[in-house]
């Protein structure tokens, strides 16, 4: 059976998608941490962790 271009389309579709998830859920679950901790270590959190990595979780659904 030959692999075509088309599915190897949709695997990498498959597979962003389910990075895209995983992605949210690490996400979800840094704020969730981020509400529980005071505010100077929430600030840091949130300049060592969320400023440099929000870039890459923006253009995912409009790839996908």
């Amino acid at each position: 059976m030959s692999y075509t271009n088309a599915d190897a389309r949709a695997q990498l579709v498959s597979e962003l998608d389910r990075a895209a998830e995983r992605i949210g859920y690490a996400l979800a679950s840094l704020g969730e941490a981020y509400e529980w901790l005071d505010e100077q270590t929430a600030d840091r959190l949130q300049a060592g962790v969320f400023s440099p990595r929000g870039g890459a979780h923006g253009p995912v659904p409009y790839t996908h």
